[in-house]
């Protein structure tokens, strides 16, 4: 396939896809790094529209399928760290097309609901927890950190393609699912050990610093926590650490 070379126009666009105002202009968003990208290029769930690589990335012939009609560009390392959002660029570059921002209505289990989390690096590992423990999807409250954020996709890494995301308020989502419980992840639960999941739900994770919400009042929630097994003097998991250890408990009670 042949490799363009990388015009000055098209770096000042790739450039400005590091901000979010123009990656909503565009609907386009980067991906950066070799495991992020072949993830990407097997799953087949993202559109890639063009790849940025190095020589020696192209070299080492990656699979990249005739029929997809994506472009590919051949940087030098100076021109692939202008582009890269990162402090050592990582020989490829995917400009991808942003997803349909809408949760499909008929899901089948548990949608983690991240409720104004700010962290890029938090939610894209959350991302990644809910697709290892193949939760139905991930929503996030409006206003919440941008998931096509350049930490968010390297944290997550693929799996950003491979479950349902979206962005809406809490009432929104439990219109679309009436029947579900709100299981809300606080300090002042019951015990997770002690917590019967006979189907599937909505975890809530609360914001980093001023946990969760008054959102979810009327929804009759349940509250749930992860026990505290010593005594030394630590007072809280972060939010990604807490979602993977409470998915690896409600799956083995679920299971």
């Amino acid at each position: 396939m042949e490799q363009k070379e990388l015009s000055k126009n098209r770096l000042k666009y790739l450039q400005s896809l590091k901000l979010k105002k123009y990656r909503l202009k565009y609907g386009c968003f980067l991906a950066e790094g070799q495991k992020v990208v072949k993830e990407l290029l097997d799953d087949k769930k993202v559109k890639i529209k063009a790849l940025y690589a190095l020589p020696s990335w192209y070299d080492k012939g990656p699979v990249i399928p005739d029929n997809e009609h994506i472009e590919l560009f051949r940087v030098s390392e100076a021109e692939l760290d202008r582009i890269s959002s990162l402090q050592n660029s990582n020989q490829v570059i995917a400009e991808c097309q942003m997803m349909p921002p809408d949760l499909p209505l008929n899901l089948k289990g548990w949608i983690v609901y991240l409720d104004g989390l700010q962290d890029p690096g938090n939610v894209g590992t959350i991302i990644r927890t809910a697709d290892w423990f193949d939760c139905a999807g991930v929503v996030l409250r409006k206003g919440s950190v941008d998931i096509y954020n350049p930490k968010t996709l390297q944290a997550g890494m693929g799996s950003i393609g491979r479950l349902p995301i979206a962005y809406m308020h809490a009432h929104e989502l439990r219109d679309h699912y009436p029947d579900h419980t709100w299981w809300l992840a606080m300090l002042t639960g019951t015990d997770v050990r002690q917590t019967k999941f006979e189907q599937p739900g909505i975890l809530v994770i609360g914001h980093e610093s001023s946990g969760i919400s008054n959102d979810f009042e009327d929804f009759h929630p349940r509250a749930i926590a992860l026990p505290k097994l010593t005594k030394r003097k630590i007072d809280s998991l972060n939010a990604a650490s807490a979602t993977s250890a409470l998915l690896a408990m409600i799956t083995l009670r679920t299971s």
